[in-house]
Order: C-alpha cells, then structure tokens, then sequence
C-alpha cells in the first residue's frame, strides 16, 4: 500500500470495497470507533522522587576510590531493573552514572559505553568500565537513601574481596595470566575471583 496523494489507489479494489464497507456502516446509523488514548502508566517506584543530591556522599567518592563490592553482572542485573522500572533512557541515566565519578579530571560515559558494557558476561567481564564503577556508587547510595539492608550475595563479596579492598577495576580481567600446575585448571567463581582445581 504504498498510495500516497488523494487520489492515488482509487481504482483499486481494496479502494471500493473499504468505500461500500464504511457506507453501509454509516447508513445503518454505527459510528466510527474513537481513537483510544493511552493513559500514562502510574510509576510507583520511588526512584524517580530522588534527587542526586538528596543521596549520601559515600567513603572516597570524591577521589573515585569507592571499593566496589558487586559483579559487573549483579551490576547489569541493577541497571535493566532500573532502565525497566523508570523508563528511563540510557542517555538520561548515563547523566545521573557521570555524577558519580568523583571530582577528578575523568571523562563521561556515554550510552554506547553503558551499551558495551551491558552486553558482557561473567562476574568481572566489563570491571574496568567506568559504567561499572559510577552505577556501583549510583545503586549504593541508592540503597543507602531508601534504608535497605545489604543483600546476602553483598555480605558475601565484602567477605571474599575484604582482603583486596573490594573487586578489581583496574585490570581487565579477561587479559589476566595465571600459572597452572600440571592438572590444574584455572576458573571463576560467582564472586568474580580465580580458583584453581
């Protein structure tokens, strides 16, 4: 159906029927239906109230030196939960992620960054990614403003990264070396850390 002007596909069958089909219609006194509008959807997540500053300033924010104790995959887990609930767009919320990087000379992240990052898998795929980080800080202060207790999967990452100071996102963890005895085999755990069996 690509007619366009008014006259374009009047000798065209679909044309005449649709005609005598709304004729008869009108004739016999039935009305057109009105167009529906669509009503908002009343959001009830109380994200949205909060204001960035009305959230807590966290431990070495303003040196971007927050020790991180979630996977980037708990982290993506947040961020489409987040995305979802707000109908928020991916611009908008990579804005609210850049004010969290601390008052250091770093760069913004853009959505196409947040994309990448959102497209990785495993425990500590993306962990350098300034996404990371910022929506880490962004959901701790978060949780912080609306009073929630730290899950037990968080409980369990300050146990098992207490010693480093929390996750590693420094170095990329897909171009970490290890050395492996004979038999061993190196893998990750659900917390991100290398095991060997």
């Amino acid at each position: 159906m690509h007619q366009n002007g008014p006259h374009a596909g009047v000798k065209n069958a679909t044309y005449r029927a649709a005609h005598d089909f709304f004729a008869k219609r009108e004739d016999q006194g039935i009305k057109l239906p009105s167009a529906k509008t669509k009503t908002a959807r009343k959001k009830t997540d109380d994200t949205n109230n909060i204001s960035f500053d009305d959230l807590p300033r966290l431990d070495g924010e303003s040196e971007g030196n927050v020790p991180v104790y979630d996977t980037c995959d708990d982290i993506r887990t947040k961020i489409n939960a987040h995305l979802r609930k707000t109908s928020a767009t991916q611009a908008a919320f990579c804005r609210e992620l850049n004010q969290c990087l601390g008052d250091g000379p770093t760069k913004n992240i853009t959505s196409s960054q947040l994309t990448a990052f959102l497209r990785k898998k495993g425990p500590l795929a993306g962990n350098t990614s300034k996404a990371f980080y910022a929506a880490y800080v962004y959901f701790e202060k978060l949780r912080l403003k609306q009073g929630k207790d730290k899950s037990v999967k968080r409980k369990e990452m300050e146990v098992q990264w207490a010693e480093e100071g929390g996750a590693d996102t420094k170095h990329v963890a897909e171009n970490m070396r290890f050395t492996c005895g004979p038999g061993e085999r190196p893998w990750m755990n659900k917390y991100g850390q290398m095991e060997f069996s």
